[in-house]
């Protein structure tokens, strides 16, 4: 069994996982983040994996502090890439705390309570062969792992299921944003971070446009193949999800085929408009970036509120008719709101324009006659 444990989870649910952890027999696994670094005293802790290595490096010892306690034998395990483990090594070894480059042995564990806390470095095997000329170990390591069929079966779910793939970016922004804020920022430099591996390992479909990955070195970036599926057509396995997500998009493209009519000065096509043509009057004074801005968030609070309604309608709490009706009412909700947000963004430009107006009138020199002089 696996259980979660972070920030956002509410103290019910944080004690409910940490009391199941700590009593499943014979054993269980629990994901976590920092917050479970301090103050937990869990019995019979065997193993700590680090997927990577702390923000802060004094919270590298009260992780490794949650095994081996009271007495008790127990292993701690860091995932290093290979450009950090040598300063990172030599960083922990003048704080006194000594690491062993090793790999996992199948029966290696620490059952027989001989074994002393041991604090291991582990650098992870590469996620593909990046050329044909690829070492005779890192192939048969591959194999022995299966990294690359991991990463592929991930691909392949994420390709079917539009939340995994979402999830799978959103890990992997998040893991970038929160590299770049290591204190250690002259060990973990996101130039010499292998991006095209980790977002493999994801089985992402494309690399997300982050303004962070300019600082990626192209060549750390063609490690990553892209599927040969488009992201945008990938569906929802929730069928009420995916039919919202199609409403939504037929929506949009109704949208962007008024504004492109009323552009070229040709009348909309006949039938029930989208939104009022004070809301496509609003949109024309904005630039396109700000435009596509507030549509995107859009189309996420419309998302938002209908997964919530589809929890409730899984749940029994609501019927279809009454998810129908609140659907409709929390997207004129939404759209009320992303129209006020467009007329302040409207205004805003147009003060803007006028102040400008003014200061180039104000430092224009006057024409007329002026008495000179002599």
């Amino acid at each position: 069994p696996v259980w979660s444990l972070h920030g956002r989870m509410k103290q019910k649910q944080r004690t409910g996982s940490l009391d199941q952890f700590a009593a499943s027999t014979p054993g269980g696994i629990l994901l976590c983040t920092d917050v479970a670094a301090r103050g937990l005293d869990i019995p019979s802790v065997d193993w700590i994996v680090q997927f990577d290595a702390p923000q802060d490096p004094s919270l590298f010892v009260h992780r490794v502090g949650r095994t081996a306690r009271m007495g008790r034998s127990g292993r701690a395990t860091l995932l290093l890439n290979p450009n950090e483990e040598p300063s990172y090594v030599n960083f922990l070894r003048k704080r006194k705390v000594p690491l062993v480059a090793s790999l996992p042995q199948p029966n290696d564990g620490a059952d027989d309570g001989s074994q002393p806390l041991q604090s291991q470095s582990l650098v992870p095997l590469p996620l593909h062969s990046p050329s044909p000329e690829a070492s005779e170990a890192s192939e048969a390591s591959e194999l022995l792992f299966g990294v690359g069929e991991v990463s592929a079966r991930l691909r392949r779910c994420n390709e079917r299921d539009r939340a995994l793939m979402d999830k799978a970016v959103r890990a992997f922004v998040s893991h970038i944003r929160a590299y770049l804020g290591h204190h250690l920022r002259y060990i973990f430099r996101l130039e010499e971070l292998p991006v095209g591996d980790l977002a493999t390992s994801l089985g992402l479909l494309r690399l997300p446009k982050m303004i962070e990955l300019k600082k990626v070195p192209p060549a750390l970036l063609k490690t990553f193949q892209p599927s040969a599926i488009d992201p945008k057509t990938v569906p929802f396995r929730e069928k009420a999800r995916e039919k919202q997500r199609q409403k939504n998009l037929k929506k949009k493209q109704e949208e962007d085929q008024g504004e492109a009519n009323l552009a070229d000065g040709a009348s909309p096509s006949s039938g029930k408009h989208p939104h009022p043509p004070q809301k496509q009057a609003q949109d024309l004074h904005l630039p396109a970036a700000k435009r596509h801005k507030i549509d995107a968030l859009q189309d996420d609070l419309e998302l938002d509120e209908d997964w919530k309604l589809f929890k409730k309608l899984k749940k029994g709490r609501i019927t279809e008719d009454q998810f129908d009706v609140q659907s409709e009412a929390n997207q004129a909700k939404v759209q009320k709101e992303m129209d006020k947000k467009r007329f302040r963004s409207t205004k805003k430009k147009k003060q803007k324009k006028r102040k400008m107006m003014l200061k180039e009138n104000k430092n224009k020199p006057a024409t007329g006659s002026h008495s000179q002089i002599a």
